[in-house]
């Protein structure tokens, strides 16, 4: 098992002693689970934000239509179609 080092700087109002947090293989996969979802959300965004920059012109040269900018994103980031 692992252990995860938490320091607080040495002066000041939240000066402390260093302590330690002993992460579980159950919490090391809640916490990757989470940041992959955090990740796959952020990419989504970004590559709406992406595709609503360009033209129709240049969406239908890709194969698709503005109205399937949030499909085609959702594919990109996750991988599969919506359920």
């Amino acid at each position: 098992m692992k252990t995860l080092t938490l320091a607080r700087p040495a002066s000041g109002p939240l000066a402390a002693p260093a302590s330690t947090v002993s992460m579980g293989d159950g919490a090391r996969t809640l916490f990757s689970r989470v940041w992959t979802s955090v990740k796959q959300r952020y990419q989504y965004g970004e590559l709406v934000r992406e595709l609503q920059r360009y033209h129709d012109r240049d969406l239908a040269d890709m194969g698709f239509d503005r109205s399937e900018i949030r499909r085609v994103a959702y594919e990109g980031a996750y991988g599969r179609a919506r359920a």
